[in-house]
């Protein structure tokens, strides 16, 4: 989680987390983002937004900022409850008050919403700095993002989103970070890619888009499907 806020002085106001706003296209995705798929649960935050809410969760920190993920809904409960797709059930999620018993074999997890007071996030005042470099195939993409994540024992995610006519496929993970400067290593997808994971066959060396999780001979990246392209983004030319 990001520092706490702090006095800057006497008398003034406390300083806010400085945030790089970037919104999912549902639900469901910010679950995902929090989702580990084991014993931990991290938590989903809230605040305030008009007559609703806005929950956010934070991605990775850029200079002096973190990317925060967030999606707007009408509703905000104690817990939201994620249930990932199988492959005789659709990936569920919902909001609750108490926790949901799952049962012995089922994959459930549920989140705990903190919701703030006040807001302590707010829009940087810079913009991030970020290389975004081009990869020729999505599948290396998704292998990369396998490979980064087993060293850390977890699900890793990659951001998928359109800009333009194309779709894409991108993550921070890839290429370790030099000085301020963060690398956002990206490929283009074949067509609209708006699924849950890609899944990774390791006998046959096979990358495929898929909405269930779980099934044996296969390694997952979760997708973070984002509303519209990062504003760091920027594709290359044909």
């Amino acid at each position: 989680m990001a520092k706490p806020m702090k006095k800057s002085g006497k008398g003034k106001k406390p300083e806010k987390i400085q945030s790089y706003f970037l919104e999912v296209a549902g639900l469901a995705d910010i679950a995902r983002n929090v989702s580990t798929f084991g014993e931990t649960v991290k938590p989903l935050y809230a605040v305030k937004e008009g007559k609703g809410f806005r929950l956010l969760s934070h991605s990775v920190k850029l200079g002096d900022g973190r990317v925060m993920l967030y999606f707007d809904t009408d509703e905000c409960r104690n817990f939201l409850t994620y249930k990932p797709g199988t492959s005789s059930e659709k990936e569920t999620v919902c909001f609750k008050d108490t926790i949901f018993a799952a049962v012995p074999g089922q994959d459930i997890q549920n989140i705990p919403i903190l919701e703030f007071a006040a807001n302590p996030f707010e829009t940087a005042k810079e913009k991030p700095d970020v290389m975004c470099l081009e990869v020729k195939r999505y599948s290396a993409v998704v292998k990369g993002v396998i490979g980064r994540a087993l060293e850390n024992g977890g699900i890793g995610k990659a951001y998928v989103f359109r800009s333009g006519k194309d779709w894409y496929v991108g993550s921070f993970s890839l290429i370790e970070e030099e000085e301020d400067t963060r690398v956002f290593a990206f490929a283009r997808l074949d067509a609209d890619a708006r699924h849950s994971f890609f899944r990774y066959n390791y006998n046959t060396d096979r990358v495929e888009l898929t909405d269930s999780f779980g099934e044996h001979s296969y390694m997952y990246v979760r997708i973070i499907n984002l509303k519209e392209a990062p504003k760091f983004f920027k594709p290359m030319p044909d």
